[in-house]
């Protein structure tokens, strides 16, 4: 839960930033290698994780993996840990940022409602929210972008109604052609 004690919903998530003209993809039972397509092509993603026991949402600006090499070529391994920014998980981190183990993340982010009876009315599990450039347009400030929606992020979720459009008018500008 937010401090206001309400948890805002996946469809509250993409309708406001709809609303706000930021394109957007909802993406239920995800794997972190769609995160990790996600990071790498620039696209910024938002996370559905439990918060100790309550639904929480999370920026991750990037993740760790490790590299194999087979004769003289680099072949992609496992990810090793994700990086999530957030003031409630990552609180006393520099930037707000903290790595999580994968299977730590994988813990938090596969039962985002702590085994509640609300798990089971609803089905979100590794639930991301990718957000989409303008069509033809790639993303020039991948860095910017996750910093912006991390800060956003929070505010987004504990007070939609009052939140000032500004940022999401912000985060378009940074997609160029």
């Amino acid at each position: 839960m937010n401090p206001a004690g309400i948890f805002t919903t996946p469809n509250g998530i993409v309708s406001y930033l709809k609303r706000r003209g930021v394109a957007s993809l909802a993406v239920n039972k995800s794997s972190l290698e769609d995160i990790a397509e996600c990071i790498d092509s620039g696209r910024p993603v938002i996370a559905l994780v439990r918060s100790g026991t309550s639904p929480h949402w999370v920026t991750l600006p990037g993740y760790t993996r490790q590299v194999e090499f087979e004769g003289s070529s680099i072949k992609k391994g496992a990810i090793l840990s994700v990086d999530v920014m957030d003031h409630c998980i990552a609180d006393g981190c520099e930037g707000g940022r903290k790595e999580l183990k994968a299977e730590e993340f994988m813990r938090i982010w596969s039962d985002p409602y702590g085994g509640s009876r609300v798990s089971g009315l609803l089905s979100h599990s590794r639930f991301i929210v990718e957000l989409m450039p303008p069509e033809g347009r790639n993303n020039r400030h991948p860095s910017t972008v996750s910093n912006l929606l991390a800060d956003t992020t929070f505010e987004t979720v504990t007070a939609v109604h009052r939140l000032n459009p500004s940022w999401a008018k912000g985060l378009k500008n940074l997609f160029d052609k």
